[in-house]
């Protein structure tokens, strides 16, 4: 009888040590399913600023257009109301008032000079300015190009990213693609689980 007692005793002691042990791995789930959420939300307002500065960036693109067809418009309308030969007495007359600015003999002559020289200035200015609307373009187009590359897949780099490796937390492939691996291609490390993320 007392065997059966000591044997139930021990029986009780594993069992109680067995719960023990299985809220201890239930608690660890649940700080486990915290961290991933937080991660997650991580991941989503990441997304969400990406995406903000995407429409602004657009939007300035748009703008910087906008600004550059207006200029391109006021020269063609500047050149169309001129003739062949005006255009290019024009165009001879600021080269030569550009390389050799001329002195003042007369008011008639000073009053062609002066009206010559404050063209080349405009024409100065607007190359210039053309020059630098087209280098922000230019560098918009690349910044949005960066930001597509961003989304894109690590692997196939042309569908957007949606599966996120747990328990590393990187979202860097399309769904298509992270099934074709058993390792994280970020950090190495050994992929637990996938969770799809919608964006």
């Amino acid at each position: 009888m007392e065997n059966e007692l000591a044997v139930m005793r021990t029986e009780q002691a594993a069992m109680k040590s067995n719960i023990e042990t299985v809220r201890t791995e239930q608690a660890a789930m649940r700080t486990e399913q915290a961290t991933i959420k937080s991660n997650l939300e991580t991941v989503r307002s990441e997304q969400a600023a990406m995406r903000s500065e995407q429409v602004a960036m657009k939007s300035s693109l748009t703008s910087v257009q906008e600004s550059l067809f207006r200029v391109e418009k006021a020269l063609a309308t500047l050149t169309s109301t001129l003739a062949p030969t005006e255009i290019l007495d024009l165009t001879n007359d600021i080269s030569t008032t550009l390389s050799n600015p001329p002195s003042p003999t007369d008011s008639t002559g000073n009053n062609k000079r002066s009206n010559l020289a404050i063209l080349a200035d405009n024409q100065a200015s607007y190359n210039h300015t053309l020059k630098k609307v087209k280098k922000e373009k230019d560098d918009i187009s690349r910044s949005l190009e960066a930001l597509e590359d961003a989304e894109a897949c690590i692997m196939c780099l042309d569908v957007k990213r949606s599966v996120l490796f747990l328990p590393c937390c990187h979202l860097v492939c399309c769904g298509e693609c992270s099934e074709t691996v058993d390792d994280c291609p970020m950090c190495r490390g050994v992929i637990g689980s996938r969770k799809t993320v919608f964006m």
